[in-house]
């Protein structure tokens, strides 16, 4: 079972309760968490640039959510550079 297996694998620490709050917060401060809120807002800046300069060449760009869910309009050839056949940068 689940259980057995955590147990085997992880001994006494399989009975542990998850992180207190203390623990949270202290990992919420830490220096990784610190340098993945970093990664994210530029991240964000990056992507937020690069819409607007896609708006500026095709007025009719909105980008959405459902753009990720949505069925691809095309089949693509994963050996095809579109990039140099159409003269895009």
């Amino acid at each position: 079972s689940f259980k057995q297996d955590s147990l085997a694998r992880l001994g006494d620490r399989a009975n542990r309760p998850g992180m207190s709050a203390q623990d949270h917060a202290k990992f919420q401060n830490s220096p990784f968490m610190q340098s993945l809120r970093k990664i994210e807002e530029l991240s964000f800046q990056k992507m937020t640039i690069r819409d607007k300069r896609r708006a500026q060449g095709d007025p009719t760009f909105q980008p959405q959510d459902t753009d990720f869910t949505a069925p691809k309009a095309h089949q693509y050839d994963k050996a095809m550079d579109y990039y140099k056949s159409l003269g895009v940068d």
